[in-house]
């Protein structure tokens, strides 16, 4: 289980972007075993700490509400510019994860609606019995809540450079070229005018070392 914002992909259906897909072959676990829990080797824990659950940071093997748990600190992410928890020290924010509550975004002075906020809180809750039960319970949620505002590329490009400029330009080190990552508009038709399109990082250099796996 490492659901994190590098793992998620949005792909085209039609002529929309509207189609997010879970990508990492981590994640596939042999069906015969019997367990869909953490992968553990030689008592190591495999995931992104920023991300992980309270039950894999303690070694239990998490039901699907860790994935609820994850999806919500990833949403957490999404919402303000950086995980529930920011310690540099891996450690840490396994440890933070495993006994304390996420900050709520009135605390750290995020502008996020009121019932978005608290449906990602229930999901980042410590006890998987406070969070949703399943995927469709927390759609259902969500589903509920006001539309606050719409999102376009031009948002995503605006937020990107605001929060992570490092992750869209940065100098190679072993050559005098510059190695240059960042989000584009290419020219598009005027079918695919209303078609969002841009690159985002993928080399794990590019990703701010917190938000990485271990």
């Amino acid at each position: 289980r490492d659901i994190k914002p590098s793992n998620i992909f949005l792909t085209q259906k039609g002529q929309n972007f509207d189609v997010a897909k879970l990508l990492d072959f981590g994640l596939v676990q042999t069906a015969m075993s019997g367990s869909l829990g953490l992968r553990q080797k030689n008592t190591k824990l495999f995931g992104s700490p920023a991300f992980m659950c309270p039950e894999q940071a303690v070694g239990m093997s998490p039901d699907g509400r860790g994935d609820i748990y994850s999806l919500g600190a990833v949403a957490y992410f999404m919402l303000t510019g950086r995980p529930p928890y920011t310690d540099e020290n891996p450690i840490m924010l396994i440890v933070a994860h495993a006994t304390s509550s996420a900050p709520t975004f009135e605390e750290i002075g995020a502008d996020v609606p009121k019932d978005l906020g608290t449906v990602v809180m229930r999901c980042l809750h410590r006890d998987p019995s406070g969070r949703y039960n399943s995927a469709r319970e927390l759609l259902e949620a969500l589903e509920a809540c006001q539309d606050d505002a719409c999102w376009t590329w031009r948002h995503a490009e605006t937020w990107w450079h605001e929060h992570h400029p490092e992750c869209l330009y940065r100098s190679s080190s072993d050559s005098s070229q510059q190695a240059t990552i960042r989000l584009n508009r290419p020219e598009r038709t005027a079918k695919e005018s209303s078609v969002p399109s841009f690159d985002m990082p993928t080399d794990i250099h590019e990703i701010p070392r917190e938000l990485q796996a271990v």
